[in-house]
């Protein structure tokens, strides 16, 4: 997101301009998606390779190769990310203004991950607007979570471990995950295009 929500308020002179000229907004909004993607693809590709070569994967996977799995994962979370910080760049006139909010729209998705606490009655409601909880969904079901045990069960300790329904073992579950990712995705690219049609008011 960081690498994103500075992008499209920073141009938003020469945008106006542009947009005089007969610039096609859609078109502006989706090169900007284009190379974020590719920048997304590099970042996941080093972060699934750093963390198969230091802890290691599953040996299978669902639906694809655990690490294929694993790293659309990530592509998806961090693509949806960069969305995210598109729309948020549409928002402002102000590069800065932009970066100010960047922790508000961090924040929360820490916080309903589902990894910091166990979301349940409005917490979860309210999750499922959190990319990063269907990015935990995704990864949990690669690494099948809930087959796992518990280090303090592996020292002795008597601790139950409750299946999550986040983490359920299934290809439609992996699935699932994954094309809400996409959808928050296409959803904050639509936002960013409409909110950009002020320009025509504005220049009016």
């Amino acid at each position: 997101m960081l690498n994103s929500i500075q992008e499209i308020c920073k141009e938003r002179t020469v945008l106006k301009r542009e947009y005089m000229t007969g610039l096609s907004l859609s078109s502006y909004v989706l090169s900007k998606a284009a190379v974020l993607g590719i920048l997304c693809l590099v970042q996941s590709a080093l972060l699934v390779g750093v963390f198969a070569l230091m802890v290691g994967l599953p040996e299978k996977g669902l639906i694809l190769p655990p690490v294929l799995e694993m790293f659309l994962s990530s592509w998806l979370t961090s693509a949806s990310a960069a969305a995210l910080g598109l729309f948020v760049s549409a928002l402002f006139n102000n590069p800065d203004r932009a970066m100010t909010v960047a922790p508000l729209m961090l924040m929360p998705q820490m916080l309903f991950s589902g990894l910091l606490f166990t979301l349940s009655g409005a917490t979860e409601m309210i999750s499922l607007l959190a990319t990063c909880r269907w990015s935990m969904e995704g990864l949990g079901t690669t690494a099948n979570l809930n087959s796992l045990q518990l280090r303090l069960a592996q020292q002795g300790v008597p601790i139950e471990h409750k299946a999550e329904s986040f983490f359920d073992y299934t290809a439609g579950h992996m699935a699932v995950a994954w094309l809400i990712l996409a959808g928050f995705a296409v959803c904050c690219l639509a936002a960013a295009c409409l909110l950009l049609r002020r320009l025509k008011r504005s220049e009016g």
